[in-house]
């Protein structure tokens, strides 16, 4: 499976975003920070955190096939 990529406010906020996309545990991803973002002077010129994810093993990725499988019979 590819990366997919990911921003927040944090790296945290990142990778919940990753998580609720995946819909898996933070151990069932890989995880590759990209940029920890910046808050900046006084809010300006504040990044974003930035991340690359992807489930990190097939069995991971079965589970995910079938979770999306039942909601689509439902």
């Amino acid at each position: 499976m590819e990366y997919k990529e990911f921003e927040g406010r944090s790296v945290d906020e990142a990778i919940v975003a990753a998580m609720r996309l995946f819909r898996v545990s933070f151990e069932d991803l890989d995880i590759q920070v990209l940029s920890e973002g910046s808050k900046g002077l006084f809010g300006l010129g504040s990044k974003q955190a930035k991340i690359r994810a992807r489930l990190a093993t097939a069995e991971a990725e079965e589970l995910v096939g079938a979770t999306v499988g039942v909601r689509a019979r439902i």
